[in-house]
């Protein structure tokens, strides 16, 4: 049979059409259809609705985890990681003692207050335990040179202004409580006990760090030997002293 040969074709409606060669090179040229009984190669509506609504929903999702959130809330991977704070391990008494020497020493040696200040901050952990330092610091300079009395007395008040405060007043006059109670018998060997205790409390006095009911409560073991009014007057004379 010739290619021209008229042919037969069935339609989706059951007719006949006759295809000859023109109506062959008509069929050629149109586009398959996606769906059946479509002859047009767009999308089909619905297909097009849910691939809008699923672009639509990405970009939504894409937009909340822009902003940290994921339907509002913070999912677990998005919440900021908060590091906990480093434990500091206290020194104990007999380490705060060792310090303490060390950085009086020199401190004494080459007369740099805040050197001092920065070594006592950086180096020891004087968190409820000042006492201690004072405590020690009372003993290494009771029987030393008056320059070395002269220069504690002005490193007090120095640690109250530093930001933050290195030292309290309570834990000042703490510190002086084991060398007032026994004063009357350190007084045999150091006679000059009581205004030593007045220059070493009489700058920060001046400073306004101490006031005078707190020293007067402090001064309770002196008032049995009576000399709890001795060495309130010492130390306003070295107040005086540091004020002229």
């Amino acid at each position: 049979k010739q290619w021209y040969q008229r042919r037969v074709a069935i339609t989706a409606g059951g007719s006949k059409e006759d295809l000859t060669s023109s109506n062959r090179f008509d069929m050629l040229n149109k586009k398959p259809s996606l769906v059946p009984g479509r002859t047009s190669s767009a999308p089909a509506p619905r297909k097009m609705m849910d691939r809008d609504r699923e672009r639509s929903s990405a970009i939504a999702h894409a937009q909340a985890i822009g902003r940290g959130k994921a339907g509002g809330k913070r999912t677990p991977s998005q919440s900021p990681v908060r590091s906990s704070p480093e434990k500091v391990d206290l020194l104990s008494d007999e380490e705060i003692k060792k310090k303490t020497k060390s950085i009086l020493m020199e401190y004494f040696d080459i007369e740099e207050i805040e050197e001092a200040c920065v070594c006592i901050k950086e180096e020891m952990q004087l968190v409820k335990k000042h006492h201690v330092f004072i405590q020690e610091s009372i003993d290494i300079v009771m029987e030393a040179k008056p320059k070395c009395l002269r220069l504690l007395g002005e490193l007090f008040p120095a640690l109250f202004e530093e930001d933050p405060p290195l030292m309290t007043a309570d834990g000042l006059l703490t510190g002086f409580q084991p060398g007032f109670e026994v004063a009357q018998d350190l007084a045999i060997d150091v006679p000059a006990i009581y205004a030593n205790f007045g220059k070493l409390l009489g700058p920060t006095f001046a400073k306004g760090h101490l006031t005078f009911k707190v020293i007067k409560g402090a001064l309770g073991p002196l008032k049995e030997s009576d000399k709890a009014g001795l060495v309130m007057c010492e130390i306003i004379k070295s107040a005086l002293d540091v004020l002229d």
